[in-house]
Order: C-alpha cells, then sequence, then structure tokens
C-alpha cells in the first residue's frame, strides 16, 4: 500500500511538473498540463496510477496551500481605491455565470444538485490566469489593467464564498436564504475577526519565529501550524478549511515576514509538491469514454460560462464608466475558468454530490476555456 503510494506521488508530480511546464511554454496555463498529466496516468490512459484515500488526503494539502498561497497574495491597499467598482464587475460576472450555468446544469441533468454545482463551479475566474494575461507591459497601461487587481481579488472572494454556500448545500441538501444570510454573517464575522484581533496574535507569533536566529525555518514552520489550525477552527465553526485558509493567508499578510520570508517559501512548498499534486490528481476521475458522447454539451457550456462572465464584466464596466474596449478586454481576461472550478468539482465528487459523467464534463469544460480564453483575449488586445 505505502509502496504503491509512493511510486503514485512520483509518477503524478513528475508528470503534472512535465506538463505544466510545455503547456506554459506554449502560452498557456500550466494548469492544463497539470490536469492532462492526471488523465494521462490515470485509469482512462496508462492506468500507471490509481485513485485512492491516502492520495486524495495527501492532494487536498493542495487546496489548502493554493488558497493560503493567495490570501498571502491579496493585499487589501492594492485595491482599496477601487474596491467598489471592481466589487461591482466582479459581482456582475458572476451573478450572471452562475445563472447561465445553473440553467444548462437543470436543463442537460434534470437535477437540482447539478445544477447548482454548474451554477457554483463556474461562478469564479481562474486569478492565476486572468493577472498573467494582465503582466505584458503593453496591457498594463491600458486602463482595464489598472482596475483587473481589484476585480480579480473581489472574485477571489466570491469564490470563497461560493465554496463555503456548496458546501453547506451538499451537507443539509437544501439552503434558504436565511441560512445562506447566516453561513454569509459567519464568514464576515471569521474574517473581520481575523484580520484585526487575529491578525495582531498572528503577528506576535510570527515575530517570535523571527527570533529563533538559529533556525531559518523556524519562521515559516509557525505560519504553516497557524494555517492548519485556523483551517481546523474554520470547519468547527461551520465554515469550510479552505476558507479558514484563505483568511489565514489575508490575516498573515500584514506582517512585515509575510512578503520575504513566509510567501517565498510557503511557494516553494506548494508549487513543488501539493498544488500540481492537487491538480494532477483531480483528474484521475476523467472518464473519457462517457465524456465523448457529452462532446456538445460540453463545448456549449464552456461557451455559455464565457459568454456570461464577458457580458457580466463589460456592462458593469459600462455602468462605471469604462470605455467599451476597456471593458471587453477585462471581460475576456476573467473568461477563463481553473483552480475554484476544480476545487469545487472535487468537493462535489468526493461528498458525492455528483456522479463522474457530471464531473467529468466539468473539468472539460474548465479546460475549455482555460485554452479558448487567452486566445481570444490575446487576438483582441493585438488588434486594440
Amino acid at each position: 500500500m505505502a509502496e504503491n503510494l509512493l511510486i503514485s506521488i512520483a509518477f503524478l508530480l513528475l508528470g503534472a511538473k512535465t506538463l505544466g511546464y510545455l503547456t506554459e511554454r506554449l502560452g498557456f496555463s500550466s494548469l492544463i498540463g497539470e490536469v492532462v498529466a492526471g488523465i494521462l496516468l490515470g485509469p482512462a490512459v496508462l492506468g500507471l496510477v490509481q485513485a485512492s484515500d491516502g492520495l486524495a488526503q495527501l492532494a487536498n494539502f493542495g487546496i489548502l496551500f493554493f488558497l493560503f498561497l493567495m490570501g498571502l497574495s491579496t493585499k487589501f491597499d492594492d485595491f482599496k481605491d477601487k474596491v467598489y467598482p471592481g466589487s461591482g464587475i466582479a459581482i456582475a460576472g458572476a451573478v450572471l455565470s452562475f445563472a447561465l450555468g445553473f440553467g444548462l446544469g437543470y436543463l442537460a441533468f434534470n437535477s437540482l444538485m447539478v445544477a447548482v454545482f454548474l451554477g457554483a463551479a463556474f461562478t469564479s475566474s481562474s486569478t492565476v490566469i486572468t493577472l498573467r494575461l494582465f503582466e505584458d507591459r503593453s496591457h498594463g497601461h491600458a486602463i482595464a489593467g489598472r482596475y483587473i487587481t481589484p476585480v480579480a481579488i473581489a472574485d477571489d472572494v466570491i469564490a470563497i464564498m461560493a465554496i463555503a454556500l456548496f458546501g453547506t448545500y451538499i451537507s443539509l441538501g437544501t439552503l434558504q436564504i436565511s441560512q445562506a444570510v447566516t453561513l454569509f454573517l459567519a464568514v464576515l464575522g471569521f474574517f473581520l475577526l481575523l484580520l484585526t484581533f487575529g491578525s495582531r496574535v498572528l503577528g506576535y507569533a510570527l515575530a517570535f519565529g523571527k527570533r529563533a536566529e538559529h533556525d531559518e525555518h523556524m519562521i515559516v514552520s509557525i505560519a504553516l501550524a497557524l494555517l492548519f489550525t485556523i483551517a481546523f477552527i474554520s470547519e468547527q465553526v461551520g465554515v469550510a478549511a479552505v476558507t479558514g485558509a484563505f483568511l489565514a493567508g489575508m490575516a498573515m499578510n500584514r506582517s512585515d515576514l509575510a512578503e520575504k520570508e513566509i510567501l517565498p517559501k510557503a511557494k516553494i512548498i506548494g508549487y513543488s509538491l501539493f498544488i500540481p499534486l492537487f491538480f494532477a490528481h483531480s483528474a484521475l476521475s476523467i472518464d473519457l469514454a462517457g465524456l465523448s458522447s457529452s462532446l456538445l454539451l460540453v463545448a456549449g457550456l464552456a461557451l455559455a460560462v464565457m459568454a456570461a462572465k464577458v457580458a457580466g464584466c463589460f456592462f458593469a464596466c459600462r455602468a462605471f464608466g469604462l470605455p467599451k474596449g476597456d471593458g471587453l478586454l477585462l471581460g475576456l481576461a476573467m473568461a477563463p475558468r481553473g483552480e475554484y472550478s476544480i476545487i469545487i468539482a472535487q468537493l462535489a465528487l468526493a461528498t458525492g454530490a455528483i456522479t463522474a459523467p457530471s464531473y467529468s464534463i466539468a473539468i472539460a469544460a474548465v479546460a475549455l476555456t482555460i485554452f479558448i480564453g487567452p486566445v481570444l483575449f490575446k487576438a483582441f488586445a493585438s488588434r486594440w
């Protein structure tokens, strides 16, 4: 059992990093390569790696690390001057995306659970891909480039809420307005507590670790211990562990030690092992045989949620006074889905809320948006 787990980790990790590197060289997100590695190595193709409880538990650390790193990188000062338009644009894109995903899900599967799943899964964009599209300086001076960070950060917060609400819906089998409001207030309260009192406590704990002059890794060990503790506490109070991981990162990023000490070393741990392992593992359950009969649905779903995100962001941008070209460019940057969609899909599959065919369709649609979105963005940006 242990030997099988070790070789499975080796295969997935090497495959994910290798194919991730190759897809990045081709101009796409490494996420595509990581997912493809899982498909090729898993039961659908080569059968070198089989899903197991031990592998799943290890891979799930990737969710915590990914959201912890997102929280560490999310600084309120970066978007406080555009918090209202950024939030409005993100909400408009998210609401329209949820509506389209929900509607198509219900029409295609005649299942409320699958409809809610698809709506939640396609609510938020891929932060990594969205921000990477604006790294080119030729686009960075555009008005859209100045709004993309607050929009992406607001979209992150919406994704965290979607994960929390969907997790509650799965556990209860229903979600009334009062429950949604209660959960929102619980997350908001936990959020405020961590960013005020909790941030100070975490700052003192991190400063204590800094005093260990003969152990340069002490500060990171304390940060990780705090991450896991907060994730545990968040589950105990009814908030998902992944939400706690994100908030832990946000609470720590106020410390002077976060950017210089914690973030670089946590990235090494996360992106060299746990995060690529998670995304490769997420593809082990994809059913290629069943997917071949649903290609039209996959394409329709991908195009619909992309159009919904572009339209929602575009019209919100126009409402906040942005020019048409900037609104369309920002909407196209927000079109690709990715990390959060896969996290929600994994949560739904692991709890038995959806079946393997529904899961496969969702992951395939996510992959299609990752391919098409950047192509459309670059084509429009080159002419605009």
